[in-house]
C-alpha cells in the first residue's frame, strides 16, 4: 500500500500511552493523519477484541470467525463513521487476518497476536472527524480506543468509548 507522507507525524506523537505498552485485551489503538481530503488510518488491537480468539484457526467455527472478522475490517467507511470517503488502500496484517488462514499456521496458542488494520481514504469533503460506534458495536470485544491524531488542527489524543465514540480532527 502506498503510504502518504502524512504517516510520518504520527511518529512525532507523544505516544506515552504506549511505552511499556503490554497486549492488554480490551484495548485497541487508532492512529489518524489527516492532510487535505486524504486520511491515513492504522488500527491495531489484539486479536482476541476481534475475533473473540488468538490460536490459528484450525478447526471450521473458528475459521469462519477469522474470515467473518476480515470482511468487517475491509468496510472502514462504516465501521468509522465515514460514509462519503473513498477507501484508496487498505492493508489487513496479523495472523488471524491473513487472506490465507485456512493454510498451516506456525503460530502455537500459547501466543498473543495483535491484528492492525491500515485505511487511505480519499474524503471528498473534509472530514471533521470520525466515530467509531459501528467499529465498538462490530467488535464488542473492544471496550475502549486509545486514539491519536495529527490533522489541521495539530495533534490530540483520546479515549474512545460506547459512551464517547466521536474523535474530531
Amino acid at each position: 500500500m502506498r503510504h502518504l507522507l502524512l504517516a510520518l507525524p504520527l511518529t512525532l506523537l507523544p505516544l506515552a500511552s504506549q511505552a511499556g505498552e503490554a497486549h492488554v485485551h480490551g484495548v485497541a489503538r487508532l492512529d489518524v493523519a489527516v492532510a487535505g481530503s486524504d486520511l491515513e488510518i492504522e488500527l491495531t488491537s489484539p486479536a482476541f477484541n476481534l475475533v473473540g480468539f488468538e490460536y490459528a484457526p484450525r478447526k471450521a467455527p473458528d475459521q469462519a470467525a477469522a474470515v467473518q472478522t476480515r470482511h468487517k475490517l475491509e468496510k472502514p467507511q462504516s465501521l468509522l463513521g465515514l460514509p462519503d470517503c473513498e477507501l484508496q488502500g487498505m492493508e489487513l496484517d496479523g495472523t488471524l487476518l491473513s487472506a490465507d488462514i485456512y493454510a498451516s499456521s506456525t503460530k502455537t496458542d500459547d501466543e498473543h497476536s495483535d491484528a492492525t488494520a491500515m485505511y487511505h481514504l480519499n474524503c471528498p469533503q473534509p472530514a471533521g472527524g470520525l466515530d467509531v460506534a459501528e467499529l465498538l458495536k462490530q467488535f464488542p470485544g473492544i471496550e475502549k480506543i486509545e486514539a491519536q491524531v495529527v490533522g489541521p488542527k495539530g495533534q490530540a489524543g483520546a479515549t474512545l468509548t460506547r459512551a464517547s465514540s466521536k474523535l474530531s480532527f
